[in-house]
């Protein structure tokens, strides 16, 4: 039986973790010059972003896709707190712009429909294995963030993150 110190600790131990985990994660997306999705809401257009976020080495993917009139571009990011990038003089980013294809657009479009991405309910969870994938969607003010944690990679939420991934890195293991 566990007494009310081990419960109290292990409970404070998760929280712990969980603030560290905002914080590195917030530090990156500011590190690549990314709003939070609330701040992203509030500047008119139509935004969705896939995170890739490893907390156990304070890194990410960060890729970001905007539709403004009939313009469609993707910016993606390699994020490292430990300035890993920095060697390529990218002060710990390594960034990649591209415009996009209305095909391209409609192609990620078309994964976050069957996900049904408005309504979808995450799986809850972590591990010790894995990594944290979170796709966020903005669109006429609404926003909504989705995360799930995943060792193997497989499933409906998987698929529509790895579209957004293709995208960026249509060379298997190559970072932009």
């Amino acid at each position: 039986m566990k007494t009310i110190a081990a419960i109290f600790l292990s409970l404070f131990a998760s929280c712990a973790l969980a603030e560290v985990r905002v914080f590195n994660l917030e530090k990156q997306l500011q590190l690549a010059g990314q709003a939070n999705v609330r701040e992203l809401a509030k500047i008119p257009g139509e935004y969705y972003r896939y995170i890739s976020y490893d907390p156990g080495f304070t890194s990410s993917t960060i890729i970001l896709i905007t539709k403004s009139g009939s313009n469609f571009t993707m910016n993606a990011y390699c994020v490292s707190l430990h300035d890993y990038y920095a060697s390529k003089g990218e002060r710990g980013v390594r960034k990649q712009t591209m415009e996009l294809s209305e095909t391209q657009w409609r192609e990620i479009m078309e994964k976050l429909s069957k996900l049904d991405f408005w309504n979808y309910k995450a799986k809850r969870g972590a591990g010790l294995d894995g990594q944290f994938y979170i796709l966020e969607g903005v669109k006429d003010g609404a926003f909504r963030s989705i995360q799930e944690w995943f060792g193997p990679r497989e499933g409906i939420f998987w698929e529509a993150c790895r579209s957004f991934d293709l995208l960026a890195n249509p060379v298997p293991g190559q970072l932009f």
